[in-house]
């Protein structure tokens, strides 16, 4: 008789696991992985000779290494008549920013990290040609 009541207990505890293992899967667990912070990368273009900013510029952002795990794709904009220009939702990471003039000739390579975790300003002077 008592090795009957040992095999009905085992069977009774084998089927509780069953029951909880399943019911823990159907739990609605949201666990939300944390988002990866992004930064504004912003500045001026401005001529050496005079430190007017210059207007009409194209400026394209490639990125070279990733510091978090996340890559953007490059990212092209345009000075302002101010010579102002601002990349934003940009990663951690290494990156490469070539200027050029509006004939697409190539003006300058800044090469520069987004290390810390703050936005990254940059002002570049450019000789006058």
């Amino acid at each position: 008789m008592l090795k009957m009541n040992g095999k009905f207990f085992i069977i009774i505890l084998s089927l509780f696991i069953l029951v909880s293992c399943d019911w823990f899967e159907r739990q609605d667990h949201n666990i939300t992985k944390p988002e990866i912070p992004t930064f504004k990368v912003y500045g001026y273009v401005r001529r050496i000779s005079t430190g007017e900013g210059v207007q009409g510029l194209e400026l394209l952002l490639y990125q070279e290494e990733s510091y978090d795990g996340a890559w953007i794709d490059q990212i092209i904009i345009y000075t302002d008549e101010n010579g102002y220009f601002e990349f934003n939702k940009v990663p951690r990471g290494k990156f490469y920013l070539y200027i050029y003039t509006s004939n697409d000739d190539l003006i300058d390579t800044v090469v520069f990290g987004v290390i810390n975790y703050d936005d990254k300003e940059l002002n570049i002077g450019i000789i006058d040609k």
